[in-house]
């Protein structure tokens, strides 16, 4: 695991009595450097196609030791691929002949793995058009994986699966990944020449688990894991993600929610998430708060911060709604590296904590709709009389509240929270429902 930063903070999708806070961030105080290189090998001897996406290379991740590790960058922009439309990882094009010797084994240690793979044993059943179903799959693929062989050569099915491949290779370079098996440059480059300048995974002395290894570090996608002092480490290696994560787009790290109670009637609000996001595209990110009653609701900041660089990355936002019951903001960024961003959003509002005086009850909920390596919560209220009796719960179980200078804070840290799993927050002011009962 590589150590990436000391972060503050917490989650997404927050319920603010019986409303929602969605999306969150948390700024991070410290960064540190993600690969130490043994070897930095650059290859020059590349032919037209790798010399023209050499520009592509992010060059604080393409340390390499062989040359097959360039797979990593070379093979098109960093993770340009990454598309949530598309329903499988990769596509195997290969010759019958060559399924004994590697490509069974291959397609079912990328299944084992967690990859979605099109793969004709897999996906094909009686009655299916084959023409039709690769196509289909070829469309539907992040990457194609073309198995190089004697026998791929004077085959006519894996020919046209690769011309299909090789047309949408045309408008998003590096989708194309090529296994050399059984065979040499010489043979690859009398029968493609441009087969021959992409950089290859060779089978020779390897075993059909050390190809899917350097395959995971261009399919694959970097985890983050959160430790107890909330410092951010990435894997040492590129692996499958849950399909929660793929389907948001982006992995959870740390979600901090904070509400301050500064009177009886005026609050403040702040989240902050950082997130890992799976795509260079993933460029805007939305906002929404909610409270049961209506109330000045005004959007202090919304922000985006990249990590890396330690700068804010956004560009603008948008308040789309605000109701005083429920506002939206939109906040558009650019990235400037391929690691976690961190985004904030400060509210102020009124009335957000209105039934904690009349009715002597309220409650903030988390619906949390992806998993969320370190969640925590936290409550904030003047230290005086009028709110000295207010008693704060997470799912029913107490949390105490400490006294500092002039305030009582609570705070409740879940790690991780499960995707679909829900946190609720009860406030009781039993100087009300004491009154209540009696």
């Amino acid at each position: 695991m590589d150590k990436i930063c000391r972060a503050k903070s917490i989650d997404l999708f927050v319920n603010k009595a019986a409303g929602i806070l969605t999306m969150n961030t948390y700024p991070i105080s410290c960064y540190h450097s993600i690969f130490v290189a043994n070897e930095l090998e650059m290859i020059f001897m590349m032919t037209s196609y790798v010399k023209t996406n050499v520009y592509l290379l992010d060059m604080r991740y393409a340390f390499c030791s062989s040359r097959e590790n360039l797979l990593i960058t070379l093979l098109g922009s960093w993770r340009n691929h990454f598309d949530m439309s598309k329903k499988y990882d990769v596509f195997i094009s290969h010759a019958s002949e060559d399924k004994d010797t590697l490509v069974r084994n291959l397609a079912d240690q990328l299944s084992e793995r967690g990859y979605r793979v099109w793969y004709d044993e897999f996906t094909l059943s009686v009655g299916d058009g084959l023409r039709r179903s690769i196509d289909y799959g070829i469309k539907n693929s992040r990457y194609g994986i073309v198995v190089l062989s004697k026998y791929f050569f004077s085959k006519g099915w894996p020919n046209y699966e690769l011309d299909g491949l090789v047309q949408i290779d045309l408008a998003n370079p590096g989708i194309i990944l090529p296994i050399w098996h059984n065979i040499s440059q010489h043979e690859v480059s009398a029968y493609s020449a441009s087969l021959a300048n992409i950089v290859a995974v060779s089978t020779e002395h390897r075993s059909v688990s050390d190809v899917v290894t350097l395959l995971e570090r261009k399919i694959g996608e970097y985890r983050y894991s959160v430790a107890p002092d909330q410092s951010i480490w990435r894997s040492s290696n590129r692996m499958a993600i849950s399909a929660g994560q793929r389907e948001a787009g982006f992995q959870v790290l740390v979600s901090a929610q904070s509400d301050q109670m500064l009177n009886k009637n005026a609050s403040n609000s702040c989240s902050e998430v950082t997130i890992y996001p799976y795509s260079k595209d993933y460029c805007e990110h939305p906002f929404h708060y909610w409270q049961n009653e209506p109330g000045d609701i005004r959007l202090v900041r919304h922000v985006v911060y990249d990590i890396a660089t330690e700068t804010i990355v956004s560009s603008k936002n948008e308040i789309t709604r605000n109701d005083g019951c429920h506002l939206i903001s939109k906040v558009e960024f650019s990235r400037k590296s391929s690691g976690p961003i961190k985004i904030v959003c400060d509210v102020t509002s009124t009335n957000q904590f209105k039934g904690l005086f009349e009715d002597g009850f309220e409650f903030v909920e988390f619906n949390n709709k992806s998993q969320i390596e370190h969640f925590s919560w936290s409550f904030t209220m003047p230290n005086s009389s009028a709110f000295q009796r207010i008693k704060v719960y997470a799912n029913d179980l107490s949390i105490a509240l400490a006294a500092v200078p002039g305030v009582l804070t609570a705070t409740h840290v879940v790690r991780p929270i499960v995707a679909g799993s829900q946190l609720k927050f009860s406030l009781v002011n039993e100087a009300i429902t004491t009154k209540t009962q009696k």
